[in-house]
């Protein structure tokens, strides 16, 4: 079987697996940018992984590896913004919530995409794109809603 260019699927897997080493990359971009911003620059990185997915041809592999160094991005990013966003007191809660959907949505992707893969590339990629960006945009109207309580409280 071949997807977009031509390519193996295991090929393609395999490029992927070297940018997964960017979430040993995390901890210090966290540390110096903020785990906010590491988790948004993950997101956006798998977006655009995935939209080049869907134009398909050569840019298959630079999307697999694309994608997979987004995630090892946002993943510690998302996990660090929880973490710091969360009280001491409901830091497991969140934590445990995030990891609960993690696996939902791991669960559910492969059912979804076999699902959208008829429609074709604009929807079996688009997507999950505009969701990452809608994840992305998520946790900067989260921390805004809570930078501006903590200044009220402050006050």
């Amino acid at each position: 079987m071949e997807v977009g260019g031509g390519y193996d699927p295991q090929t393609v897997r395999l490029v992927g697996l070297p940018p997964l080493v960017l979430s040993l990359v995390a901890a210090p971009l966290s540390k110096r940018w903020g785990a906010p911003v590491t988790a948004r620059i993950g997101l956006f990185t798998s977006a655009t992984g995935l939209i080049l997915a869907g134009a398909g041809g050569a840019l298959t592999v630079a999307a697999s590896a694309l994608v997979s160094g987004g995630v090892g991005l946002a993943v510690p990013g998302l996990i660090a913004t929880l973490g710091g966003a969360a009280s001491d007191h409901n830091r497991g809660l969140a934590l445990s919530v995030y990891t609960f959907s993690l696996f939902v949505g791991a669960s559910v992707a492969s059912p979804a995409a076999t699902a959208l893969a008829p429609a074709g590339p604009a929807l079996l990629y688009g997507i999950p794109a505009v969701l990452l960006v809608a994840a992305a945009g998520g946790i900067t109207l989260g921390l805004g809603r809570q930078r501006a309580a903590r200044a009220t409280q402050a006050t």
